[in-house]
């Protein structure tokens, strides 16, 4: 690992967020810097990756035939796989591969909280991140949520916050400090398995995050994904969350039980089962290891403003309600926003397939779903392993989508962008995908007050 004493030779693989937060710490670690990324070229026009140049980082255009002799160990970041040739000819030779998350857990000190899971971990991180300094712990949010760790220590190396990390099973590929207080498992369910052979390989990268716990660390799991892969975790600690009384922490819908602690849920999360009611138990879970009480977690709940691109309504136009959930990039989540909902549907799915089947979605979309309008590279399979039990219409773009769907859709029905894809096939990422939808939504209302005016 990085040794302050001399001026090691450091490679970073990849020029992403996280790749050039580790290049910045590492620079101002006095490290020799090079780096590598099969975009490197367009990445070189980008001011940040300049200023990086300018400070030192080399950039090496050619990587086949890099020479990993004289490197002392290597960043590699998230996005890219620990198959990629560079890091198959470390591994030979016996350097060290870390990720920038790993990195900077080396320099922590401060309290840490992990979190992880396929769908709610932005939404955790942050809610947990609101109820510990709602109760006047301060804290800072970090990792996957979009702030890298280690840009957040150069910011402030000295900082006495405590950190709410969200980690990807990206990240926990490359993670082996034994740096949490306690971690979080909200859920399991398929997603990226064009990366990972199998679910349970998926899985496994997930239930990674215990061996990232300290020796008195609490592992917190929600009930479902504990029984559900119960192989994964045998001789690992662990205290339950959900809807079955044999939970550690456990809902009736009406109030949550924790050892001795009862509190009332809040009106609007009373009477069914919801990602927000499961978003409050895991939140709760992670926040009891700081003794903060239940009631105090419900107080905190009734300030808080969920992250946009999630489920987040958008506008009524003629009756009809518009909703974004772009950020619902697995099909597990789009059932989920289906499920939110007592209206008729007309739903924008597609983009970049993540290797999952579409007939997932048939079931439970029975009597919800009027129709799919799809988009992006996947639309064509959708609609092969959907249509006709659920109608599916092929559209050219996501605005397409959103017109058509505006002309179909009547009083008190539901127009959902929910993808279930990757975005990259047509947008920069999910948020950008949502930021059309809301802008062409938007078009549609004014489009509506001029006609009415």
């Amino acid at each position: 690992m990085l040794d302050k004493s001399i001026r090691q030779h450091i490679l970073v693989i990849g020029l992403g967020i996280s790749g050039r937060s580790a290049a910045r710490f590492l620079l101002n670690k006095n490290a020799f810097v090079y780096a590598v990324d099969h975009q490197i070229k367009e990445l070189q026009k980008l001011p940040e990756v300049k200023q990086l140049v300018a400070k030192g980082m080399i950039v090496i255009e050619e990587e086949l035939h890099l020479d990993l002799s004289t490197i002392d160990f290597i960043i590699l970041s998230p996005g890219i796989s620990k198959t990629h040739s560079l890091v198959k000819k470390a591994e030979k030779i016996g350097i060290k591969v870390i990720g920038e998350m790993e990195l900077g857990c080396h320099f922590l000190t401060q309290s840490v909280l992990g979190i992880t899971g396929t769908n709610g971990k932005t939404t955790v991180t942050l809610l947990v991140d609101h109820i510990l300094n709602y109760c006047k712990l301060a804290t800072k949010a970090a990792g996957n949520i979009g702030a890298p760790l280690t840009d957040e220590i150069n910011k402030n190396p000295f900082c006495s916050k405590n950190f709410v990390l969200e980690l990807s099973s990206y990240q926990l590929e490359t993670m082996e400090q034994k740096v949490l207080d306690a971690a979080l498992l909200l859920n399991i369910t398929p997603d990226h398995l064009d990366r990972y052979s199998t679910l349970t390989h998926y899985a496994a990268s997930k239930v990674k995050i215990a061996s990232c716990l300290k020796s008195n660390g609490l592992f917190f799991v929600q009930y479902e994904t504990w029984k559900n892969f119960a192989n994964l975790f045998q001789n690992i600690a662990v205290q339950t969350y959900g809807y079955s009384k044999n939970a550690s922490i456990y809902c009736d819908l009406t109030a949550i039980y924790h050892a001795d602690q009862v509190f009332e849920l809040p009106n609007a999360l009373k009477g069914r089962p919801s990602h927000d009611l499961e978003n409050l138990m895991a939140a709760y879970a992670l926040c009891s290891v700081k003794k903060i009480e239940g009631k105090r977690c419900i107080e905190a709940y009734s300030t808080f403003q969920k992250p946009p691109h999630r489920i987040q309504f958008i506008a009524q136009i003629n009756g009809v309600r518009y909703y974004d959930d772009s950020k619902g990039t697995n099909l597990d989540a789009v059932i989920c926003a289906i499920k939110a909902f007592n209206a008729p549907i007309f739903l924008i799915a597609g983009g970049l397939h993540k290797g999952q089947s579409f007939g997932s979605w048939i079931a439970p979309f029975l009597g919800r779903v009027k129709k799919i309008f799809a988009i992006g590279q996947a639309a064509t399979l959708i609609y092969q392993e959907i249509h006709p039990k659920i109608s599916v219409e092929i559209v050219n773009s996501l605005q397409e989508a959103t017109y058509q769907a505006a002309l179909e859709a009547k009083n008190g029905e539901i127009v959902l962008l929910s993808p279930g894809c990757a975005s990259q096939d047509m947008f920069k990422d999910y948020m950008h995908r949502g930021q059309v939808f809301q802008q062409t939504v938007q078009s549609l209302a004014n489009k509506e007050k001029i006609k009415n005016v």
